[in-house]
């Protein structure tokens, strides 16, 4: 009997996107640090454009927030935090947000109060090794607390950058995130590949 050895190929596969949807729900309202995780996001660099700086912060807002938008009960922002349910707009400059790998889509829901932030502009910003590639923005006009949503669809990043800027509060907005999706590219196709044995009977 003769045994050899066959390469047979028999299927695909390929690696599903990365990333999610954060709602930082599963937080307890405080102090979350200088970086954290949640849905595969890595939420790092928060700036609230003082001298002091400061770290994120899980803020409880499901007795100032509703609807389709927010998902209760927390929302992020940077700065400090009202306890219990009732949500403070806190000052917010920039951070960022990644995968750790390749994206072309991102949504953040922004809830915002004016304060003193009128004609702020607010802005989501896609960057590619340090380029923005993409941006969505909206400019703080009403006096009242209000919401937008921000949404890059299309170009290939490797992060996002929320940031404020205009001619109050040195930039700054007051502001709560919410339901902060990025989605990740998926991987190549790559063929599977099975090696099997080959078995016959050797002729006389």
């Amino acid at each position: 009997m003769k045994v050899g050895l066959t390469v047979c190929c028999v299927g695909a596969v390929a690696s599903a996107a990365v990333g999610g949807i954060a709602t930082f729900d599963s937080f307890t309202e405080g102090v979350l640090g200088w970086s954290f995780w949640d849905a595969g996001i890595h939420f790092y660099n928060p700036d609230n454009y003082t001298p002091e700086g400061s770290r994120f912060i899980c803020e409880r807002a499901d007795g100032t927030l509703s609807g389709p938008y927010f998902s209760s009960p927390n929302a992020l922002t940077l700065t400090g935090y009202v306890p219990g349910p009732n949500a403070g707009y806190s000052r917010v400059g920039s951070f960022y947000a990644s995968v750790g790998g390749p994206s072309d889509y991102a949504r953040v829901e922004v809830f915002y109060f004016y304060l003193t932030s009128t004609g702020n502009t607010i802005s989501m910003e896609a960057l590619r090794n340090g380029v923005v590639v993409g941006s969505d923005s909206f400019v703080v006009t009403t006096p009242f607390q209000a919401h937008r949503t921000l949404e890059i669809d299309g170009p290939e990043f490797d992060e996002i950058r929320i940031v404020g800027s205009g001619p109050n509060e040195a930039g700054a907005m007051f502001a709560l995130f919410d339901n902060f999706e990025i989605r990740g590219v998926p991987a190549p196709v790559s063929a599977l590949v099975l090696v099997l044995p080959l078995v016959g009977r050797r002729r006389r």
